[in-house]
């Protein structure tokens, strides 16, 4: 398989998530509130959302599905019916092809968290929205991961480390106001919603052995403690006592007319 099919299973895997479902879903009402004729899907991915985004601008309509992934886009093909009204465009968030003020609405999801700029993109959502028009923003804040262990101390650690490797801004989510604030929008509705991730859930995305082994290489615990730690997890898992929630930051912008 392909890194782009490797992904896209993830991803699915991901947005099936109940907890995820409903971010989404609240994104999507969020954008619905305002009618708007054109919408751009940012970071769009492997298409999980361009349908019902289409459904929402309605035939006279139109939805923009940008990427920079060119895997991603040909996934997110696949998922489209010939006569949906959606445009895949290959670029990045920081130089968007569309003119100012040409587009009635933008969301973007789980985007700025990959984003050591987070800012430039959202300066790019900005200037291509119309005067008045919305923009939808929801990330993730790994920073406030919280994922219960006998041993937290440690935990917290392999976490922020994780967290460190993976994402250029893992705290994105707590940043939505004050980036959509900078980039000259109006701050309208702010909302954090938990995700209750399950064991494998959180171990597909977090990886707990390779955790452990990131800590054993920087003298965090030893072979024995390693995995000591991953047997605690396990035991949580079955006896039903498993906890571990992220928070999903939920934010709107206006730009001024």
């Amino acid at each position: 398989m392909t890194a782009a099919p490797v992904l896209g299973a993830y991803l699915d895997h991901f947005a099936a998530d109940p907890g995820v479902r409903a971010v989404k879903n609240r994104s999507l009402d969020l954008l619905a509130a305002a009618s708007p004729a054109t919408v751009l899907d940012l970071g769009c991915g492997a298409g999980h959302d361009l349908t019902p985004l289409a459904s929402l601008v309605g035939p006279a309509g139109h939805v923009f599905g940008v990427d920079a992934n060119a895997g991603m886009l040909a996934l997110a093909r696949t998922r489209l019916a010939p006569s949906t009204p959606v445009t895949l465009v290959r670029a990045h968030s920081h130089c968007l092809p569309f003119a100012n003020a040409s587009i009635a609405a933008v969301r973007c999801e789980r985007l700025l968290l990959h984003d050591a700029q987070p800012h430039r993109t959202v300066v790019e959502m900005a200037r291509a929205v119309v005067p008045k028009g919305r923009v939808v923003l929801t990330e993730p804040d790994w920073g406030g991961l919280a994922l219960h262990h006998p041993d937290q101390s440690v935990t917290d650690r392999l976490l922020t480390g994780f967290t460190a490797r993976n994402f250029a801004t893992p705290q994105a989510g707590r940043m939505l106001p004050s980036l959509l604030r900078s980039a000259g929008l109006t701050p309208v509705l702010i909302e954090i919603q938990p995700q209750i991730c399950d064991y494998d859930l959180i171990d597909m995305m977090v990886e707990f052995r390779d955790c452990a082994f990131w800590g054993e290489q920087q003298g965090l615990l030893s072979r024995g403690q390693s995995e000591s730690w991953l047997s605690m997890l396990r035991s949580a898992r079955d006896k039903g006592v498993f906890t571990c929630a992220l928070p999903h930051f939920i934010a709107v912008g206006i730009k001024p007319s």
